[in-house]
């Protein structure tokens, strides 16, 4: 994976209904990181297509500080989580 933070998902059912989303903490971007990082673990495969975004030209971003900080530790808490390290095929 390249780009964990994408809000656009394709999921087959199969591998959506394997995640355990009552177990996900995050919130906001970084559930989008945490689901993929548990489907990685699972060893589903994942597939990415690039997409280019323009520039903002106006306006600011809709992140806080609050979503930027929990996106920027997300990813050290999953590895760090010995609950998450494998996560067994539902």
């Amino acid at each position: 994976m390249h780009d964990c933070t994408s809000g656009f998902r394709c999921w087959r059912r199969e591998a959506l209904a394997s995640l355990p989303l009552d177990e996900l903490v995050s919130d906001g971007y970084s559930f989008l990181v945490e689901m993929l990082f548990v489907a990685a673990r699972q060893r589903r495969r994942i597939a990415e297509v690039p997409i280019t975004y323009v520039e903002r030209r106006e306006g600011q971003s809709k992140m806080s500080r609050a979503v930027i900080l929990e996106s920027a530790v997300t990813p050290w808490r999953l590895i760090a989580s010995p609950a998450r390290a494998h996560p067994q095929v539902r």
